[in-house]
């Protein structure tokens, strides 16, 4: 199910390099094509794949909102909302289990050349573990690369993740300079928490 989601998501954040790296119009005919190509694999992904969407939904149903900070050779910031399913043991309550969702976006803090990174993250924090990964569209509002992170790291029983991920392009990197290759994030998931027996 969780890899369903991100070849959905990686359709839509390719979609926009698509459109956004090419302004040659001779190379926008090839790029329509590929476009074509690529909505029908999304949409055939859709179709394939409801019946999990709907089983996903059932159990992922506490909004959640993540504020994340994180440090490469720059720092940078984000705020993802999504979906999550939460649970904690009655007896124990250092047993803490939270898997996420999440749409977001990654920003800068230079005004003089802001990036944003819109993604898609999956994320698993179980008592004092943490793994996951995202897709993400780095741009400039010029040119944009597409990467995927990920990542691993340590959890304090889902109330914060320290994790340490690598940007890997899966494109031709327009954005080297501009972005970490590794990253160290603090993350900070905020729900409404409760206690299940």
């Amino acid at each position: 199910m969780k890899f369903s989601l991100f070849t959905i998501a990686f359709c839509f954040l390719h979609t926009l390099s698509i459109c956004e790296n090419n302004n040659n119009t001779t190379l926008i005919s090839n790029q329509l094509t590929d476009l074509n190509k690529v909505t029908d694999f999304c949409y055939d992904s859709i179709k394939k794949h409801k019946s999990h969407f709907i089983s996903f939904l059932k159990y992922h149903d506490t909004p959640v909102m993540n504020l994340n900070l994180q440090q490469g050779w720059r720092t940078m910031g984000e705020i993802a909302f999504g979906l999550c399913d939460y649970s904690s043991s009655y007896k124990n309550l250092l047993m803490r289990k939270l898997s996420c969702i999440e749409a977001g976006s990654q920003f800068n803090f230079n005004l003089d050349h802001f990036i944003i990174g819109p993604e898609l993250t999956y994320n698993h924090s179980d008592f004092i573990v943490n793994f996951g990964g995202s897709i993400i569209y780095f741009t400039d509002l010029r040119k944009g690369t597409l990467f995927i992170n990920p990542h691993v790291g340590l959890s304090y029983n889902t109330i914060f993740d320290l994790y340490f991920g690598y940007n890997i392009p899966l494109m031709q990197n327009h954005m080297k300079s501009l972005v970490n290759n590794y990253t160290i994030t603090l993350a900070v998931p905020i729900l409404k928490r409760y206690n299940t027996m």
